[in-house]
């Protein structure tokens, strides 16, 4: 796993999800089929956003920065001008081609 695989816009193939709270996520370059409301991470800078549906089904894109722990093998979202929690995904696997992420919950697990 490396700085240089993760650092790229990935969006949320949920229909690869495999129901065990996994998400998969590919490269935002290739060809999704139509759906509103996939989360999108741009980790293609230090500075990235990462993208979720809103109640009115328009996008909330909240900026922040993100840092991978290579040891730790997690992914870690903080928003920038809020005070709010990291957002801390276990990065189950990763490829050129896809990425698998699990949110640890506020217990760490």
């Amino acid at each position: 796993m490396t700085q240089k695989l993760i650092a790229r816009k990935w969006t949320h193939a949920f229909e690869q999800d495999a129901g065990d709270g996994t998400k998969v996520f590919r490269p935002t370059e290739e060809k999704f089929a139509l759906s509103r409301g996939r989360e999108k991470l741009d980790l293609s800078n230090v500075i990235g956003n990462r993208s979720t549906i809103g109640p009115d089904d328009r996008n909330i894109k909240a900026e922040g920065e993100w840092s991978l722990d290579e040891t730790d093998k997690t992914l870690t979202f903080s928003e920038g001008q809020t005070e709010s929690t990291p957002i801390v995904y276990d990065v189950i696997s990763l490829t050129a081609e896809r990425m698998v992420l699990r949110r640890k919950t506020a217990d760490g697990k």
